[in-house]
């Protein structure tokens, strides 16, 4: 039997009002622009330069506030990961904590770099006693 043509106007109601209700998050933390945006990242490399410059100083706060997964495809992007790796440095652990969206797959990405970078430096020969 087909559900009453009530009960579909309802389900419409709700969904309308389930997405005016992202309609005030700025899109990097909004869920349908977020993955807009990650996936301009990952396509054009360009647009990770851009984008960072737009973010930066304040990627801690956009991962901890939503846009995790924004962050890591930064992280990730060969044009710009190096320079969001030098913001979020250290972070890992607040990063972790902060339980948002995509925070905990970050967190390892950076520990990973974090680690890679302390294994790629070399260590200073010890000296011969004399």
């Amino acid at each position: 039997a087909a559900a009453p043509a009530s009960a579909t106007i309802n389900k419409a109601k709700q969904s309308k009002s389930g997405l005016e209700a992202y309609a005030h998050l700025p899109l990097v933390t909004h869920p349908y622009a977020a993955r807009v945006l990650k996936k301009l990242v990952q396509e054009h490399p360009l647009f990770s330069e851009e984008l960072l410059e737009q973010m930066s100083g304040s990627l801690k706060q956009w991962a901890c506030d939503g846009a995790g997964w924004l962050v890591l495809a930064l992280l990730e992007s060969e044009r710009s990961g190096a320079t969001a790796m030098a913001e979020l440095a250290g972070d890992a652990a607040a990063i972790r904590q902060s339980g948002a969206v995509g925070c905990r797959s970050l967190a390892d990405a950076l520990e990973a770099r974090s680690a890679e970078a302390v294994a790629a430096t070399p260590s200073k020969p010890k000296r011969a006693r004399k």
